[in-house]
């Protein structure tokens, strides 16, 4: 199949398809994942603390 618009074949769109879609996974697995558990992590600390202190 001929490229419709020369000089902006797959060399130029993969790489940067790519990157979107690691950096969406990266953005959602940061939101669903990582932020959570710290947050879970840092009212562990702050209740224990709590705890401790009364």
């Amino acid at each position: 199949m001929p490229c419709l618009y020369p000089g902006t074949g797959a060399g130029f769109y993969r790489p940067l398809a790519v990157t979107v879609i690691f950096g969406l996974l990266f953005a959602a697995a940061l939101t669903l994942v990582v932020v959570p558990a710290a947050v879970w992590v840092m009212e562990g600390k702050r209740s224990y603390a709590v705890s401790v202190n009364d």
